[in-house]
Formats: C-alpha cells, sequence, structure tokens
C-alpha cells in the first residue's frame, strides 16, 4: 500500500467515526479530535522535518477556516477541531497540499447546505429558519463585537435545529479527496 493511499484511508476512517458520532451525539470527542491530530503530526514526522511542518501548519490552516462560523455558534468546537485533524493529515500530501485544502472545505459547506434545506423542507420549519436568519444578520449588524456574536448565538442555540456539521465536513472532504486523486493520478 502507498503512504498517500495509507494517509486517505487512515483520516477518511477516522473522519467517519467522528460524523457517525456527531450524528449522534451531536458533539465530536475530544479523545477522537486529539487524536486526529496528533496521529497526523506523528505519521507525517516519520517521513521528515518538512512533512511535519506542513502538519501542523494544515492543522492550524484547517482549523482556521471554521472559526467565524464557530464564533457565531454556526457549529461546534469539535467540528473544527475534526476538521484541523483533516488538516494534519491531508495538507502535507504532494497531490493535496494546501490548494485543495479550501476546495474540500467549498464541496463540505455545500453539501452541509444541502443537507440543511433539506432539513428544513422535512420539518416544514422555512419560517423558523427566516426568522434565525434574520436574527443572525442582525447580530452581526448590530453587534459591537465578535464574542457578543456569539453569545447572542448561544443564547438562541436551544431554539435552533442543529445540523451535527461533522457529517458534512466528512462527506464533503471525502467526496473531494476521491474526485481530485484520481486527477493526479497518485491513488491508484
Amino acid at each position: 500500500m502507498s503512504w498517500d493511499l495509507f494517509i486517505v484511508i487512515a483520516i477518511g476512517i477516522l473522519m467517519i467515526v467522528g460524523a457517525v458520532i456527531d450524528g449522534w451525539m451531536l458533539k465530536v470527542p475530544n479523545k477522537l479530535t486529539f487524536f486526529m491530530i496528533l496521529s497526523g503530526w506523528m505519521a507525517w514526522s516519520t517521513q521528515g522535518f518538512t512533512e511535519l511542518g506542513y502538519s501542523i501548519v494544515g492543522t492550524f490552516a484547517a482549523g482556521a477556516l471554521l472559526l467565524i462560523p464557530y464564533a457565531i455558534g454556526g457549529m461546534g468546537a469539535g467540528d473544527v477541531k475534526m476538521y484541523a485533524g483533516f488538516g494534519a493529515w491531508m495538507v502535507p500530501i504532494p497531490w493535496f497540499g494546501m490548494e485543495n485544502l479550501l476546495g474540500a472545505f467549498a464541496v463540505s459547506v455545500v453539501i452541509g447546505g444541502l443537507i440543511a434545506l433539506a432539513m428544513i423542507a422535512w420539518r416544514s420549519s422555512t419560517r423558523a429558519n427566516l426568522a434565525n436568519v434574520n436574527a443572525i444578520v442582525t447580530d452581526w449588524l448590530t453587534a459591537g463585537s465578535l464574542g457578543e456574536v456569539f453569545q447572542r448565538a448561544k443564547t438562541r442555540k436551544p431554539s435552533l435545529m442543529l445540523l451535527p456539521y461533522g457529517i458534512p465536513l466528512t462527506i464533503g472532504s471525502l467526496l473531494y479527496v476521491a474526485y481530485i486523486s484520481p486527477m493526479t493520478g497518485m491513488i491508484q
């Protein structure tokens, strides 16, 4: 088995486990997310100092992509750490790199939007969700700080329909990897 294939299988399994737990408990546990990050660093440290460096940078870059959605209450910290684990494992792969991290994230956002629309349609809750969108936009326009936006979102959270975002992150990221890897010819 090639190193790249090992990496893709390992992070795929870890993300699927995280998505299942998130769907079940609405939480991705720290034990799993920290294991994802640290095991990614350890795996890449066996390949050299440069690869370890890319893994660490990938961790923080992936986590940074989700900081604003987290700050406004759009997802939990476990989702952020799970995606940071994805970055730790995937960014050092030469055919993936930093440039594809944003692509995988974009696909995940689209998948998340589609799942959210399906949830809204299933529960016939369009009016309530539009009111929530209005509240979020109002918060952004009237709050004095990002911290205040977060506190307002936290207050509203018990009344919201929650989407376990680990699910679209996993589906979108793994679909993107499955799409991009054959194009590069790296995973056979």
